[in-house]
């Protein structure tokens, strides 16, 4: 086994997950893919999502993105992209100004876009600082989500073609979950 950051998620990593949890996860996904197809619930794109799960959602995704975004600096300053002195200042500033600096030439270019991750930051902030307000105001639709998670496929996708972690990649699986929801809830 390496002895540095990069050396150990670049390896085997052995598996995490107990059989019975492996095991209580697939009965859960296959009940649900039964009534997925049994029900037959079909939503527009203009829908709005009006339910309190929905801001779990966003601040687990917010959550989830921001974590990518850390450890991608992270990879950065441990690959020596990005110097001590550097990484110390951009690890702590805001979520939107990381990405900016990830991105930067990207950006200048036109490659990359993060007007829907701000959407999910500006949504997420919105679950964060929770009121009887916000909790009205968030119904976000459902073509806005497939938006948010299409563009986060879009820079996940950078950052595993850089870092080449052996781990499952976070954007296929992503995308798979959009095709899902389009094809049995849309």
């Amino acid at each position: 086994m390496p002895d540095n950051a990069i050396g150990i998620l670049q390896s085997n990593i052995p598996d995490v997950l107990t059989s019975e949890t492996i095991n209580l996860m697939s009965n859960a996904w296959q009940k649900s893919q039964f009534r997925a197809e049994n029900e037959k619930h079909k939503f527009g794109l203009n829908h709005r999502i009006d339910s309190i799960e929905i801001l779990g959602h966003l601040n687990n995704f917010g959550f989830f993105i921001e974590t990518l975004v850390n450890r991608h600096l992270l990879f950065l300053n441990q690959t020596g992209v990005i110097d001590e002195f550097s990484y110390a200042r951009i690890s702590i500033s805001k979520i939107m100004e990381r990405l900016i600096y990830i991105f930067k030439d990207d950006l200048n270019n036109n490659k990359v876009h993060l007007n829907e991750i701000t959407n999910l930051f500006s949504l997420r902030n919105k679950t964060v600082h929770f009121t009887p307000d916000n909790a009205i105001a968030l119904k976000p639709k459902i073509s806005e989500l497939i938006q948010i998670w299409s563009q986060s496929i879009k820079i996940i996708t950078k950052f595993e073609q850089k870092e080449k972690f052996n781990e499952e990649n976070f954007s296929k699986r992503l995308e798979e979950h959009i095709i899902e929801i389009k094809t049995h809830w849309t």
